[in-house]
């Protein structure tokens, strides 16, 4: 987490237990979206942040096949904010094995719209 005066940016939310490899909802790019959601709205909550204040999200993906999931997870995180600015990137590996999916986020707190 990277604390600038209102910008918070959340590198690196995934879906990884409490053990470094630990990959949670192997084989799920949906659920796994998700829990990369869920985590990265509690870091920022504990920064006085929310998803309702997330400008931009870069997005990777193993599989351009799994688009469907991930942005349908995406849409359900984001279903009563207007969404930020969005780019997603097919690659051919994470950090792990087992990670379907990753995000980034910045946020800018207190911005007027």
């Amino acid at each position: 987490m990277l604390i600038v005066p209102r910008l918070r940016c959340r590198a690196g939310a995934e879906a990884l237990g409490e053990q470094a490899g630990d990959i949670q909802h192997v084989g799920d790019v949906y659920a796994q979206t998700q829990l990369a959601y869920q985590k990265a709205a509690q870091v920022l909550a504990k920064h006085d942040a929310s998803l309702s204040d997330v400008v931009k999200i870069t997005a990777y993906l193993l599989d351009a096949r799994s688009l469907p999931e991930y942005h349908r997870a995406r849409r359900e995180a984001f279903q009563d904010i207007p969404p930020p600015a969005h780019t997603l990137l097919v690659i051919s590996a994470l950090a792990w094995p087992g990670m379907l999916v990753e995000v980034d986020l910045t946020a800018v707190v207190g911005r007027q719209d």
